[in-house]
């Protein structure tokens, strides 16, 4: 059929494209994500043996109702896993965290947040999901 090639090659650009976008908004998320947690761990209070002042725990940057190509494009890059109740966890902010404050996770996984929604708007809704230990 005629047009057929010509329109799967336009959702394959399509889809290629998309990929470079979430690609680059990853980038951005998690420089994002490390600025936030480098500044608050400089400044945060710590006790006598280095550690934060703060309960343990951790955070996770998490998705709602992603789109299909969000999906695809997240999985392409092996950065979203999604669990048995349906959440589906974002990469992993900041990648090199060595605490076990729970706010300066929560911190980090804002920024990420933050640049999700203004770079992947409409695509689905992220929030931050904390857990203490």
């Amino acid at each position: 059929m005629p047009g057929t090639k010509s329109s799967a090659v336009m959702k394959a650009a399509e889809k290629a494209e998309f990929l470079q976008k979430v690609t680059a908004t990853l980038e951005r998320a998690h420089a994002a994500s490390e600025a936030a947690y480098e500044a608050f761990t400089r400044s945060a209070r710590r006790n006598e043996s280095g550690l934060i002042v703060d309960t343990f725990g951790w955070a996770h940057v998490i998705m709602y109702t992603p789109t299909r190509r969000l999906q695809d494009a997240l999985k392409a890059l092996g950065e979203t896993e999604r669990t048995s109740n349906g959440t589906w966890y974002v990469s992993r902010f900041p990648r090199d965290a060595d605490t076990q404050s729970i706010t300066a996770y929560e911190v980090a996984c804002r920024a990420a947040c933050k640049v999700f929604d203004q770079e992947l708007a409409g695509e689905g809704s992220f929030h931050v999901q904390t857990r203490i230990d």
